[in-house]
């Protein structure tokens, strides 16, 4: 077996190195680069052909690419997770303010139209059924929805220019927002 190269699995140029045996394909055998030697090797194990070795090689390639991607696909997705709850967090929170300001601009507005057909003490206003109660009020304001997670913290004052009512949300950002008859809307407790 010293000269079976050409035809039999190896050019004839074909650098030393173990090959498929011609004569046993459950073994390799040994190319010194110009014929075949008797040195043999089982086909599993250590020894591997240029072929398997080169494709063994891609394999583990392609795998640590692949787990190198998982990888930075996950660290990506931490930082934009990282970035996005707290603006999500703070984007939650002016909503909830937003919603606070409004029922609080609401009742200021239906305080101060109180005050064009009625004199003396500031309304008492109520929470039931949902709604807020201005009593006395004219038709049209004297009841408004409360937003969610609103509660009414109060109303203050004795006469047509000094009232003040304040609502709070406690999952908004500044909690506390007021309407008075001196200052407008503003962020606080009466």
């Amino acid at each position: 077996m010293t000269e079976q190269g050409a035809g039999q699995g190896v050019a004839g140029g074909s650098p030393a190195n173990w090959y498929p045996d011609p004569s046993n394909a459950a073994q390799l055998r040994y190319w010194d680069g110009t014929a075949w030697t008797e040195s043999i090797a089982p086909r599993s194990g250590g020894v591997r052909t240029p072929d398997e070795a080169a494709r063994r090689h891609r394999t583990n390639l392609i795998i640590i690419w692949v787990s190198v991607g998982a990888v930075l696909l996950l660290l990506v997705l931490g930082v934009m997770a990282a970035v996005a709850i707290p603006v999500f967090n703070s984007q939650r929170e002016k909503a909830m303010d937003t919603s606070a300001k409004s029922d609080v601009a609401t009742l200021g507005r239906d305080i101060a139209m109180y005050y064009v057909d009625n004199t003396g003490h500031v309304p008492q206003i109520t929470v039931s059924g949902g709604n807020y109660d201005v009593p006395g009020g004219s038709p049209g304001f004297d009841v408004e929805p409360v937003s969610p997670h609103v509660a009414l913290g109060g109303v203050s004052g004795t006469g047509a220019t000094n009232w003040c009512v304040w609502v709070t949300n406690p999952e908004g950002r500044y909690k506390d927002w007021k309407y008075s008859a001196a200052d407008g809307l503003a962020q606080g407790r009466c």
